[in-house]
């Protein structure tokens, strides 16, 4: 999946967009040769963008919790931080400090032809 954003304030407009691999359960949980896959799956990512995340979906008190990784820290054995989807948007892609802004790229991302879910956030003054 793919997640895409345009974040506009007066005229500074920045458009960008981030890659995501989904997997049930926790990564922590995956089986040796699951994590390989993933791991493969992530490096496919990232050749051809720098914001490969994966979207961990455990299930808490009976419901799914989507929580974003960097793809990096898996592929790196790094210690990383989870994000439930909600505080990710805000606190890593509405501040800008996740996804790829390359033009071509993320025309690329936004040309597909699977169905879209369109979110739009205001700030009102």
């Amino acid at each position: 999946m793919a997640f895409t954003a345009k974040i506009a304030k007066g005229r500074k407009v920045i458009e960008k967009a981030i890659l995501v691999q989904a997997k049930l359960g926790k990564i922590e949980d995956l089986s040796p040769t699951d994590l390989a896959k993933l791991k493969g799956q992530i490096k496919d990512m990232l050749a051809v963008t720098r914001a490969a995340k994966v979207m961990e979906i455990p299930e808490v008190d009976g419901r799914r919790v989507p929580r974003l990784i960097s793809g990096e820290g898996i592929v790196d054995d790094r210690n990383y931080h989870s994000y439930e989807l909600g505080n990710y948007i805000v606190d890593r892609i509405l501040t800008t400090l996740d996804g790829d802004t390359r033009p071509r790229f993320v025309d690329a991302v936004r040309d597909s032809n699977l169905t879209q879910l369109r979110v739009v956030a205001e700030q009102y003054d």
